[in-house]
Parts: C-alpha cells; sequence; structure tokens
C-alpha cells in the first residue's frame, strides 16, 4: 500500500481497478478518503454498481467484501480495450484501458554485495526481458517477500533509450537478504497508467521535502475521482536467494 497525504479539504472516493490476462483475473477497489486531519484513513465503499465493458460485453461486477468488486466472467485479453463504470451515490465514473500485448519476465539475475559504506550486505535483483522493437512500452515492476513487505516502492520503466533490447532492470529500491523467496511481477501496461503512477512516484518522493506542501495525487478516472484503472499483462519470477 503506498500512503500520500491528500489535502485537508478533500474527501473523494478512491478507485483501483486492474484487469489482467486470463479469465477472472480483475479487481476494483472502492474507498473514501477522508480529511488530511483525520489521519488520512480510507472507508470501504461496498454499494456502488461497478462494471467493465469490452468488445460491446459488460460484465457486472460483484461485490466481495471490505470494499472489493471482481467478475468472474471477465476475460482479460491482449490488445483489447476496456472501460471501467462506476456509480456510487448517484455520481458515474469511467475510465478506459488497453490491454498491451504479451511480454514475458524471463528471469531474475541475483547479484550479492558485501557490507560497505552504502549499507549492509545482502541482494540487488535484476529483471530480464526482452522488450518489442518499434513500440512505445510502459513497464511496473510489483515485490513481494516472504521476509517483509516491500510495497512502497513504484518502479516504472519506459523503452526510450532500450526500443527493442532486453532490459537488465535492478531492483535498486528494495534490499534483500540471504533466505529470502521473492517475487516480481512485471506488468506491462499503457501509457496513461505510466504517466499515473510517474506522477504519483514525484508526488510520494516529494512528501519529505519543506519547500512544498502535499498535493492530492493524480488520477485517470474522470467523474472527479482519485485513483486509476489499468489493463495490464502480467508475468512474474519468483527466487530464493541464498545464504551467504
Amino acid at each position: 500500500v503506498i500512503d500520500v497525504e491528500l489535502k485537508e479539504t478533500d474527501r473523494r472516493i478512491v478507485i483501483e481497478g486492474s484487469v489482467y490476462q486470463g479469465a477472472g483475473n480483475n479487481q476494483v477497489r472502492l474507498s473514501m478518503s477522508n480529511a488530511f486531519y483525520e489521519n488520512n484513513t480510507f472507508t470501504d465503499v461496498e454499494s456502488a454498481d461497478v462494471r467493465v465493458t469490452a468488445s460491446g460485453v459488460e460484465y457486472e461486477m460483484t461485490h466481495q467484501g471490505n470494499g472489493v468488486y471482481s467478475s468472474t466472467t471477465l476475460n482479460g485479453t491482449p490488445g483489447e480495450s476496456y472501460t471501467l463504470s462506476v456509480v456510487s451515490n448517484g455520481v458515474t465514473y469511467t475510465a478506459e484501458s488497453v490491454m498491451p500485448q504479451s511480454i514475458e519476465l524471463d528471469s531474475l539475475v541475483l547479484e550479492y554485495n558485501e557490507a560497505s559504506l552504502f549499507g549492509p550486505a545482502g541482494y540487488t535483483v535484476r529483471c530480464m526481458y526482452d522488450d518489442p522493437a518499434d513500440v512505445d512500452n510502459y513497464y511496473r515492476f510489483l515485490v513481494e517477500s516472504d521476509a517483509e513487505e516491500k510495497t512502497d516502492a513504484i518502479s516504472i520503466v519506459n523503452d526510450d533509450f532500450n526500443d527493442g533490447l532486453t532490459f537488465n532492470y535492478p531492483l535498486f529500491q528494495y534490499f534483500f537478504e540471504g533466505g529470502e523467496t521473492v517475487d516480481v511481477q512485471l506488468l506491462h501496461m499503457d501509457a496513461a497508467n505510466y504517466r499515473y503512477f510517474e506522477a504519483l512516484s514525484e508526488m510520494v518522493s516529494g512528501q519529505g521535502a519543506s519547500s512544498a506542501a502535499p498535493g492530492n495525487p493524480p488520477s485517470m478516472i474522470s467523474g472527479g475521482a482519485l485513483g486509476y484503472f489499468g489493463a495490464y499483462y502480467r508475468s512474474s519470477k519468483s527466487a530464493v536467494l541464498p545464504v551467504q
């Protein structure tokens, strides 16, 4: 979970929606943000009408609890366009996303670093995959470990300087120790989602600066909601880090 401070006057619906390839691999989470002085807690929205449309077919998403909605029949397909519609308290919110073509995470390269002035001993994990040539591609990495949560960083990259090449992307935002089991997901996403997470990353990294007050995070959803909706092609690899 990425914590972002909100402006004091804001109390808005937050939509976090994802569609992945395959049947039933989707989720839309709805919550209501509270004002800044209320410690940025979020209240689940449990009575909304949530639908996703693809190829002219509308899929109604069922509330599963805790503000999470999903559909078992919605089938994520690369190249398909998806439209999200959320109706809550009489207000309609919409967003669109196109699932990019399949790209597979080929392997994880483990690099052990001895303790130094720059930090303790541990591992750097590099992600290897081939980028398709002559098309703009955008990626996000999600990282999990059985040792601790590693969800506070936003790891994104595009192929502006690596078009058609093999990526060797280091997850420098994370520190890994021997004995950990690490799972890395590569999400291939559209340009709108990349811009959203790029802006969100800049905002989160700037919250500690005293020169600027925190603002609201960006949104790619119409109707005044905060949040995002994306159709992603997802690939993953796991590795057990050796104990030195």
